[in-house]
């Protein structure tokens, strides 16, 4: 389903990274199945190819793959491995989430209840 080419990308800055040939990803993930790049049309999010991280772009925990082509304006990404998906803990900005937890009928997320009340305006990681 590859219609893209690739190659290593660079293991020295985490998240996402745009340059003028190519978009890379690189990712800490220790995980027992192989990782997966999701990519999906921004205009509508559907899925549009899956293309998975070779051994050879790995180095120790660390996942790093540059896609040629790729055009940022209008693709997004998720990562994947085996049915767990994720979102890369580096990106600046998250699409297309304005539910997030338990999937719904129409591959969306629900939000699922808060687990606590938080009056102030800002939220101190004390108060978690």
């Amino acid at each position: 389903m590859n219609k893209y080419d690739t190659c290593r990308g660079s293991f020295d800055k985490l998240g996402p990274g745009i340059n003028e040939s190519s978009v890379s990803v690189s990712v800490v993930a220790d995980l027992n199945k192989p990782l997966t790049l999701e990519l999906f049309s921004r205009a509508d999010q559907k899925r549009l190819n899956s293309i998975h991280y070779p051994k050879e772009y790995r180095m120790g925990s660390v996942y790093s793959m540059a896609v040629q082509g790729l055009d940022p304006g209008s693709h997004l990404y998720r990562l994947k491995s085996g049915r767990n998906e994720f979102i890369d803990p580096y990106v600046k900005t998250i699409e297309g989430n304005k539910r997030f937890g338990k999937r719904d009928g129409l591959g969306g997320f629900d939000t699922p209840a808060p687990v606590f009340k938080h009056k102030k305006r800002f939220i101190e990681w004390e108060d978690m």
